[in-house]
């Protein structure tokens, strides 16, 4: 074995691999890089299409995600949005009339709602 293997339980795992970079180097490659990381990018530059997918390190999440993710449990809690879609099938169905500007307002509520759980779906990452 090398100085640069360790021997596990599981598999050989190498040590990480050092390349010393100009600003501009840095800076191309980042550019480069764009939204993937830069070990990714490396990768795929010196070995192209045969690059291995790596697993993904989980992460702790932010204290915007968790806020997020509080707010989008208490709408589903409330089940405000369920009985807002409960009384327009109900007017839609004439089984409850109202004039149609509490019609309008009704429906108008149920497209806000919606829209309020899409958007806090979406900033999960979940859409």
């Amino acid at each position: 074995m090398t100085n640069t293997q360790t021997q596990t339980n599981r598999a050989i795992i190498l040590s990480p691999f050092t390349v010393r970079l100009t600003d501009e180097e840095w800076v191309r490659l980042r550019q480069d890089a764009a939204n993937k990381s830069l070990s990714d990018h490396a990768r795929w530059c010196l070995f192209e299409k045969d690059v291995t997918k790596r697993r993904k390190q989980s992460r702790l999440a932010s204290i915007e995600e968790v806020q997020v993710a509080q707010l989008l449990g208490e709408l589903k809690r409330t089940r405000m949005a369920n009985n807002l879609n409960q009384l327009a099938k109900a007017v839609n169905s004439g089984l409850l009339i109202l004039p149609e500007d509490d019609k309008a307002v009704l429906l108008l509520a149920c497209a806000h709602i919606y829209e309020m759980r899409h958007s806090l779906v979406k900033a999960l990452g979940q859409a």
